[in-house]
């Protein structure tokens, strides 16, 4: 049976990816009515800004939607666009006497649907802009990579991510995090939350984290908060990395519950402790302000040296 007389299009299209997609709208009119009003979600997206080293007004921004990119290269009111499938760049090229920013806002906005753009995994990194107000964002997997904006920036694109949304792994990178322990969406992500740079959560927040995989850097935090989230980890099959200003004399046996059994291990690193956990088959290490809890590594002669933070 040929694809025109197929009787069932509609139950393919939503297995097709951006690519398969594009090329099914340029068969026919009917192909391509039947595309535009079947909902597409991408696998991956992604939104990167590129900055020049030569020139501090240019830049690159790519977007890359599954197996195709486009990039917004230029300065000012002058745009050059490029596009490819895959690994292979098309030959045609375009300019605009235009910004590029308004042109990926533009682009972008032929992806809402109801003012809402959707992909299972999303990354934005680097932007040196702020999303459109009408922007909503519904994923499942988000990394917004931003070292050096304003916190408000970083407050604003995560206020952009529609409430229900079910997100299962946030990750959130800029030097500065100061807010963001007071937008909701960080206590519903159910698997990774990973703040790698100083956060404002203090022991409360912590407790109410439901994420099982922790990358924290919590400077509020007290002994008693970092302790209660590591015994929640450790009942759990979840692995944790949390970074607070823990004291110089500080045990980190009181971070094991009493129920659970363990072992001290040695390390040829001075500073660090070791404990060897059966349940999960985990180790717990510490030095100075990082506790970790992670799944046993398969090389048990693994080398645990940890770079300690220090909090003035």
């Amino acid at each position: 049976m040929e694809w025109s007389n197929f009787p069932a299009k509609d139950l393919v299209l939503p297995y097709l990816d951006y690519e398969a997609r594009c090329n099914l709208r340029s068969c026919s009119k009917s192909d391509l009515a039947i595309v535009d009003s079947t909902d597409f979600v991408p696998e991956k997206m992604e939104i990167q800004e590129i900055k020049s080293q030569m020139d501090t007004e240019k830049s690159i921004i790519r977007l890359k939607i599954d197996t195709f990119t486009v990039w917004f290269i230029g300065k000012n009111e002058k745009t050059r666009i490029e596009r490819a499938w895959g690994e292979e760049k098309m030959e045609m090229e375009e300019i605009k006497e235009e910004n590029r920013f308004d042109l990926l806002r533009r682009y972008i906005d032929r992806f809402l649907k109801n003012g809402v753009f959707e992909a299972t995994s999303l990354a934005i990194v680097n932007p040196s802009f702020e999303p459109q107000a009408h922007w909503k964002i519904k994923t499942s997997n988000l990394l917004l990579e931003c070292r050096g904006i304003p916190s408000t920036w970083v407050i604003n694109w995560l206020n952009t991510v529609v409430p229900d949304t079910k997100l299962r792994d946030l990750e959130v990178h800029n030097w500065n995090l100061e807010g963001i322990a007071e937008l909701p969406l960080i206590y519903e992500v159910s698997r990774k939350l990973c703040f790698p740079s100083a956060a404002d959560l203090q022991d409360e927040h912590l407790e109410r984290l439901k994420a099982t995989n922790l990358d924290l850097v919590a400077a509020r935090a007290t002994v008693e908060g970092v302790k209660n989230v590591v015994q929640r980890i450790l009942r759990s099959s979840g692995e944790i990395s949390i970074c607070a200003p823990l004291p110089y004399d500080f045990d980190p046996v009181i971070l094991i519950p009493e129920d659970v059994k363990f072992q001290k291990m040695t390390s040829k690193n001075p500073g660090v402790s070791l404990f060897k956990i059966p349940a999960g088959n985990r180790i717990l290490y510490h030095t100075q302000n990082i506790v970790r809890v992670i799944k046993k590594p398969e090389d048990e002669k693994r080398n645990y040296l940890l770079w300690p933070f220090h909090f003035n």
